[in-house]
Parts: C-alpha cells; structure tokens; sequence
C-alpha cells in the first residue's frame, strides 16, 4: 500500500514526478506523503487529484510543500471540494505551486 511506497519516496532522491492521480490515497495516507515531503528533496512535482483526501489532510500538504525548496507542481483537486475549500489551500500555497 502507500506506507510501502512512501517508505520508499523516502530514501530515494532521484524521483522527480509522482502521480498518484485517482489512487484512493485517503486522509492517512495523504499526511504519510505530507511527512515524506519532509525528508526527500528530489519530488518536484505530486499529483494527488481524485484521492478522497479531506481539507485538513490537504492542508498538511499545502503546509510541506511550503518547505519543500524543490516543489514546483502539487495537485488536490477533487469533485467535492467547495469553493471556500479552494480559496483556503490557495491562501496558504506561498510558493504559488498548487493547482485546484
């Protein structure tokens, strides 16, 4: 599963792209990514649309990718995501690399 492959991300340094687009990620998994952030600096871009991942979960995200000197490119949409939700991760996106 995704503790798996995040154990993983979390050792390698050459990965650039991770799409995860549609993978059913969830809330655990969402801030085990967030957590992964931390550690591995080579993941430029992470695409995490589509993965029944809930705000505060998205907010943790946000918050990595913030520290994350390498992240050029994050996604979180999803379908069920209200307007407000959008305008709160935008708000908090100060490298300007999230997409919703």
């Amino acid at each position: 599963g995704i503790s798996h492959l995040v154990e993983s991300l979390k050792i390698n340094q050459t990965l650039k792209t991770l799409d995860l687009y549609h993978n059913i990620v969830g809330p655990n998994g969402g801030c085990q990514l967030a957590e992964m952030l931390t550690i591995n600096s080579s993941i430029e871009t992470l695409l995490l649309n589509n993965n029944r991942l809930d705000q505060s979960t998205c907010k943790t995200i946000v918050h990595a990718s913030n520290r994350h000197e390498n992240m050029r490119h994050l996604t979180l949409y999803h379908p069920f995501m209200s307007a407000t939700d959008r305008e709160d991760l935008r708000s908090l996106d100060c490298r300007g690399v999230l997409e919703i």
